[in-house]
Order: structure tokens, then sequence, then C-alpha cells
């Protein structure tokens, strides 16, 4: 049986395609391939699975400091300078814009919140110490959480320090999560 947060997920991945391949890509441009909408999709795919992947599950506890930074970092200076910056559109595309750029970090963050409240060893629960499985889960994440940032997200291509810091401080949460669940 299908559950609803599998419905609301399937709803929303498919929405996010639209909102940013289609309806806003002329405007999103080269940004459609920043790491954080790469990394929303991953969310949208935990919740189609009912957060009961534990990949998934992983990269969004894995990205958790990078986008709460990047809250500050971009999304604030973003949402001040809104008006200025979108003046030119029209009100439906403005729209459109607030709720893709509302729904883009918040999610994460709060399901990232809560997983750390439900406390990681219960959220992870195939991950046994030094197992094969969670071997396997652990270089999946890295790969599905690291490629996407070196293969499409043209701040990694230009050599930007942001991401040279986005792979560290993922590296670093990654590891750290890997510890607690295994060790502590």
């Amino acid at each position: 049986m299908i559950g609803t947060i599998s419905v609301i997920g399937a709803a929303l991945f498919l929405w996010r395609i639209y909102i940013c391949e289609i309806r806003l890509k002329d405007i999103l441009t080269h940004r459609r391939c920043y790491i954080s909408r790469i990394t929303n999709y991953f969310y949208f795919l935990a919740m189609i699975l009912s957060f009961e992947n534990d990949i998934f599950n992983l990269i969004i506890v894995s990205a958790l400091p990078i986008i709460i930074l990047g809250v500050f970092v971009n999304d604030i200076p973003a949402y001040i300078n809104f008006k200025k910056d979108y003046a030119n559109e029209n009100g439906k595309t403005k729209l459109l814009i607030l709720i893709e750029g509302f729904s883009l970090h918040p999610p994460i963050i709060i399901t990232g919140i809560m997983f750390y409240v439900l406390d990681l060893k219960n959220v992870f629960s195939s991950l046994i110490p030094m197992s094969l499985n969670s071997g396997i889960v652990f270089a999946s994440v890295y790969l599905l959480g690291f490629l996407p940032l070196i293969l499409f997200d043209i701040r990694w291509k230009e050599r930007k320090p942001v991401a040279k810091w986005m792979l560290f401080g993922g590296t670093a949460s990654f590891l750290w999560v890997m510890v607690y669940v295994w060790f502590l």
C-alpha cells in the first residue's frame, strides 16, 4: 500500500522537475544544476520511499550543515534583494520563483533536524559497524552526494572556493554521521 508521504513525495518530485527544468528554466539557468537543487531531488526520492532508505536519508543528514549555511549566505540575501532582482518578471513568475526558493532548503532542514531529534541511530536502521551493507550505503551516498557537485555544478567547474567548501563540509558531515552511527 502506498503511504501518504510517498504520494506527497511523488507529487513534489514531479512538481520540482516541472518548476526547475521547464517553467523556470530560463530564470534559474545554471543554478538548476547546483548541488542543493540536486539534493532536493534526492530529498523527494527519500519521501517517495517514506524515509526508509538509508542512502537518501544519509544524503539529507550529510547535506544539512551546508544547506543551513546556504540559507544564511545565499537565501536570506536573495529574499532581501528579491524585488530588485526580479523587477521585470510578472506576478505569477515571481510567485513561482518564491515558491521554488522556499521549497528548496527548508524541507531538508526540517527533516534533517527531525532525524537528529529522533536520534540518528533510529533513523539508520541497517547501518551496522563495519558491515558490507553499511560500506555499500556509505559508498553510494558519497558517490550520489558528490558526483553531481563535480559533474554538474558550474561552481566546481569554475573552481570557485564555495564548491571546495561544500565538498569539504559535506565530507566532514558525512564522516561524523558514519562515526556516530557506527561507534557512539
